[in-house]
């Protein structure tokens, strides 16, 4: 509006300076003088073209005071400054720089204008292949780094959790020479209490001594559930094998017990189901409830001289144990055709009868009591001979005897006929049949 009304003033201005010039001119024509060109101009007060941009000044134009032409000149200093109004964003913004936006001058177009986009700040670093720095000491973890996925140059170093560990060699450390072996002191003697975590020896040596004093025990739970090791040797000053001390240590293949060995308790081998064989020495005295408890691959046992308590459930699910070899010396408990019995020449009790063992199994003559648990889920007996000096058979007595065929009595149907038996001797087991006046082979 404004630039209409400028020009409409230049139009009226030029009029009238032409109309002055005119005026002046008809003098100069009366005097025979009509050329413009001769005219010694005479310009008014300039106005503006209004037609500066934002690369170059406009112009300005007076009309003649005499003769009305017209005189344009630069208009300087009226360049316009660019206008800059729709910003887009650069899509730029990195873990570098924040993001810019420009916009082109409403105006010409050509020129840009680039300002910070206060939408896109600077992105965060990224960091995700972390490489070890391999810098991991004994006792302290190392650390890891990465380089940021974006710019490839800024790096993180975060700590490199659980790689602080010892390098155990015969049973300490080759670095700091620490034991592999945690220990409790007890008075004047150490116990074994644990073993390192970082710890991936598989076969433990355990020392007479530590500190100079003697090692006496293997206190609960202290290897219990490691599936590392594979072997464990004993010192003649170990002398109790405490609960659950080696439960679950189902790759467990070897023990060697030491001659000072006393005790074994509740569940201390059980659930090791990778043992073979266990030979315990003469010092042994007792082993406790479910020692060996579902050592499944267990063969062979031997106990020593000493022994005097042997739970009936020691054995409990061992399915391969083949035979319990009893000292002929011991005076607590014997070996007889393969079955254990409490007692020697008089028998008491049937402490146990391996699961795996097969064929015809014979009761010891003067044995009088077959109880109810006795024979219990031993799938591989044929058939059982029984002397004359049984005098009951308990409830359930060959209970899951699935492949039983016969029992062979060494006396008469009317000897058999004496024999107390509680209701349901029988029950649990296939048809049998009973053979009198039998002999053992």
């Amino acid at each position: 509006m404004k630039k209409k009304l400028l020009i409409a003033l230049l139009a009226i201005s030029a009029a009238l300076c032409c109309a002055f010039g005119l005026a002046a001119c008809s003098e100069t024509i009366t005097s025979g003088n009509d050329d413009h060109d001769n005219c010694q101009h005479t310009y008014g007060m300039y106005f503006s073209d209004n037609n500066a941009t934002c690369q170059q000044d406009g112009t300005k134009t007076a009309c003649c005071n005499k003769c009305g032409s017209l005189n344009t000149v630069p208009d300087v200093g009226t360049k316009l400054e660019h206008t800059f109004s729709n910003y887009f964003y650069d899509n730029n913004a990195s873990c570098t720089q924040a993001g810019t936006k420009t916009a082109q001058c409403t105006w010409c177009y050509n020129a840009t204008d680039t300002i910070a986009d206060e939408q896109h700040p600077m992105r965060s670093h990224t960091f995700t292949d972390y490489k070890s720095d391999n810098n991991a000491t004994c006792d302290e973890n190392g650390t890891k780094t990465a380089v940021c996925d974006t710019c490839k140059t800024a790096t993180d170093t975060v700590e490199e959790e659980g790689t602080a560990r010892h390098s155990y060699v015969s049973g300490a450390c080759s670095v700091c020479h620490a034991s592999h072996l945690i220990y409790e002191l007890a008075g004047t003697e150490y116990a074994v209490k644990g073993i390192a975590d970082d710890c991936t020896a598989k076969e433990i040596v355990i020392p007479a001594t530590e500190n100079g004093l003697p090692v006496f025990s293997i206190l609960e739970y202290a290897f219990k559930n490691n599936t590392t090791v594979t072997k464990v040797t004993m010192p003649d000053s170990v002398r109790v094998i405490g609960y659950e001390s080696f439960s679950g240590c189902s790759n467990l293949e070897s023990v060697i017990f030491g001659e000072g060995l006393d005790g074994i308790r509740y569940q201390a081998f059980a659930n090791c189901t990778s043992l073979q064989s266990l030979t315990f020495p003469d010092a042994m005295t007792s082993i406790g409830s479910e020692a060996c408890v579902d050592c499944t691959s267990l063969k062979t046992v031997s106990f020593g001289k000493r022994l005097s308590s042997l739970p009936y459930n020691c054995f409990d699910g061992c399915t391969a144990l083949e035979s319990v070899n009893i000292s002929e010396e011991n005076v607590s408990y014997s070996n007889v055709g393969g079955i254990v019995y409490q007692g020697r020449n008089v028998f008491i009790n049937i402490v146990y009868v391996p699961h795996a063992i097969s064929g015809l199994v014979s009761i010891a003559d003067g044995y009088t009591i077959i109880n109810g648990t006795s024979f219990q889920n031993r799938t591989k007996i044929t058939g059982i001979y029984i002397p004359r000096s049984v005098l009951k058979i308990g409830a359930y007595s060959f209970n899951g005897c699935s492949s039983l065929t016969g029992l062979y009595y060494e006396g008469s149907e009317e000897e058999w006929n004496n024999i107390q038996k509680v209701n349901d001797w029988s029950s649990g087991a296939p048809e049998f049949a009973v053979f009198f006046d039998a002999g053992v082979d």
